[in-house]
């Protein structure tokens, strides 16, 4: 579907054809927070046209870095043997991680990712030995915001995005019993193409 299409789709939910009410730019905004919204739920492996590479040269002590303008979720991080990877964590376990790394039995590298106190998106990654040299670092892109010359660049996921789209508009209208049960309809699409564990957590 083009972005043509969903712009029509959004006039038809909203009744505003003309965008009298919403302006296509305002529609647009909307369509793009289901796409971003999208991309942040599902598994990096249907995200190929959006995953980048970010090579770190070295990662000085205390191991943090700036993450890309772009960035919006990690992907993977390998040191430079190219297999060794560097899993992603939440910051809310830190405590636990520094535990291991300063002593534990489980040494095997870790970063997780913060704002800083200058509110940029920064990363850190724990290490037994700095400066950690040639690392690469694949991550998720923020999807293009959607515009009349820039199409969707998801494939199969506009039935979500006009999901979403619903939900956001409700949500604008005051409808809240609306909008819930357009997010519900959204979860069920994107629900099966998220992070098994991910899955799992919605299901409890």
């Amino acid at each position: 579907m083009t972005t043509a299409d969903l712009l029509a789709m959004a006039g038809a939910i909203s009744k505003d054809t003309s965008n009298n009410d919403y302006s296509a730019d305002n529609k647009y905004r909307m369509l793009s927070a289901g796409q971003e919204a999208i991309v942040n739920m599902i598994d990096a492996r249907y995200l190929d046209l959006l995953k980048k590479l970010k090579s770190h040269t070295s990662i000085s002590s205390p191991g943090t870095f700036t993450l890309e303008t772009d960035y919006l979720k990690p992907a993977f991080f390998s040191l430079s043997d190219g297999t060794t990877e560097v899993e992603y964590v939440e910051l809310e376990n830190k405590g636990d991680l520094w535990n291991n790394i300063d002593g534990g039995t489980d040494l095997k590298p870790v970063w997780f990712s913060y704002m800083n106190a200058s509110n940029v998106l920064t990363g850190k990654l724990l290490a037994t030995t700095y400066p950690v040299t040639s690392s690469e670092q694949f991550y998720i892109r923020k999807p293009p915001t959607l515009s009349a010359s820039q199409e969707p660049i998801l494939i199969g996921f506009d039935s979500a995005i006009i999901a979403y789209f619903k939900h956001f508009f409700h949500l604008a209208e005051g409808q809240a019993d609306l909008a819930q049960a357009s997010y519900q309809t959204f979860l069920t699409i994107v629900t099966p193409f998220m992070p098994i564990q991910a899955q799992i957590q919605r299901d409890k």
